[in-house]
């Protein structure tokens, strides 16, 4: 698992009443539907990475907070504040209704019939994301992962087909 494969859904806050509940602050990304996930990611730096599972919710004054399975979280927050809470991109995307999401990362990649690289990461922004492709002959190609360049994704054969991108695969 990447960071880019996650998506940030909100930050957690301090911990209220010496419950175990956190107060959580919901980014733009939020949709209550996601806590059906029960799996996080916590961010608390780049090199403080908590898989956490979630154990309850509380909406109390218009607020929410979250208590975990897992110990050590409040401990990790008196030394680190306001980590990020993160979700999986693919659980995300599809519990948005998309079904055709899939995460490609490592996935083969497929022009004119012949399998051409590999999809070593994924650059994203909030315009459009970006494949990074190592090529059979070891060049890097960025393709946009937009209609014009990618034809399918097929997570059964781990596939990107794509088309039209003689002239990217020229540079």
């Amino acid at each position: 698992m990447q960071l880019s494969d996650l998506l940030p859904i909100g930050r957690l806050g301090k911990v209220f009443n010496n419950t175990g509940y956190i107060s959580f602050r919901p980014s733009e990304l939020f949709r209550p539907a996601l806590f059906s996930s029960k799996k996080f990611f916590l961010i608390f730096n780049s090199d403080r990475v908590f898989y956490v599972t979630l154990d309850k919710i509380k909406f109390h004054q218009n607020k929410f907070y979250l208590r975990f399975v897992e110990d050590g979280i409040i401990e990790e927050l008196e030394n680190f504040r306001k980590p990020r809470v993160m979700i999986e991109k693919e659980f995300y995307y599809q519990s948005e209704g998309d079904t055709e999401y899939h995460r490609v990362t490592e996935y083969k990649v497929s022009f004119k019939g012949e399998e051409i690289g590999i999809v070593e990461e994924i650059w994203e922004d909030g315009f459009q994301d970006r494949l990074i492709v190592v090529l059979n002959d070891g060049r890097d190609v960025i393709i946009p992962d937009v209609e014009q360049y990618v034809e399918r994704k097929d997570s059964k054969l781990r596939t990107v087909f794509l088309k039209n991108v003689e002239e990217l695969l020229e540079l």
